[in-house]
């Protein structure tokens, strides 16, 4: 429910921002939902029409809103941004930081997934039982371009479920890294014994761990998920 507060300062425009922000920051407010019109957030700030224009218009600069006639004012889906494509694209030819990318995932994946494990709330909780279905399903049919965009999505729910607005954008952004780091991880797992296998059985320790809220046992996880493709890419380089 959009509840605003009467705003009271010269700087009005910048308040009005502060709040819509701070309710995004939140999750109060959600990507693709759209903003209270602009007389009833007149009523609820206590400001003038101008001013909530004003406002409008420089959250639309920023790309935090978009406006549509006939349809009102629209929240953007702010983690849809990337890393800029010149750089993400030279991470991604280089063969030799496919082991970067994966040790960078180490770091967010592993400390994500133990914060999800304290902070998941049931809402959470169907959200990532939905993408693990999604990657089992996608595992059984032996789908590995479907696999890897499962893969990606499962560990993104764990990323929502940690409600660590950083580290949940720092990953969106680099979704097409992390995706490039699971493809050369299924490439990995082609030429090992039973490698599909162990890495379902990883993903299902990760996915118990942090519906069961058992932090310890979600970061353990999800450190062994990566441990031995990490340490086959030290060998390699």
């Amino acid at each position: 429910m959009q509840n605003f507060e009467p705003v009271k300062s010269t700087r009005v425009a910048d308040i009005i921002i502060d709040q819509i922000q701070a309710m995004i920051a939140k999750g109060i407010l959600k990507a693709g939902e759209k903003l209270l019109s602009e007389r009833k957030l007149c009523e609820q700030l206590n400001v003038s029409r101008a001013s909530v224009r004003e406002a409008i218009s420089i959250m639309k600069d920023r790309g935090i809103v978009e406006t549509y006639r006939g349809n009102g004012t629209i929240i953007c889906d702010i983690f849809k941004k990337r890393i800029s494509d010149p750089l993400e694209n030279i991470i991604k030819n280089s063969g030799e930081l496919t082991l970067d990318i994966t040790e960078m995932r180490n770091i967010l994946d592993v400390k994500a997934t133990r914060l999800a494990a304290k902070r998941r709330t049931n809402a959470d909780i169907v959200q990532i039982e939905i993408a693990y279905k999604n990657l089992v399903d996608a595992s059984n049919n032996k789908d590995v371009r479907l696999m890897i965009e499962t893969d990606a999505a499962f560990h993104l729910s764990i990323a929502e479920a940690t409600h660590n607005i950083v580290l949940l954008y720092s990953m969106r952004s680099m979704i097409e890294l992390i995706e490039h780091s699971i493809y050369e991880h299924m490439n990995y797992l082609e030429n090992m014994p039973e490698g599909f296998k162990d890495n379902a059985k990883e993903h299902e320790a990760i996915y118990l761990a942090v519906v069961n809220g058992d932090a310890d046992a979600a970061e353990l996880a999800s450190e062994n998920h990566l441990k031995h493709f990490t340490e086959y890419l030290k060998n390699r380089a």
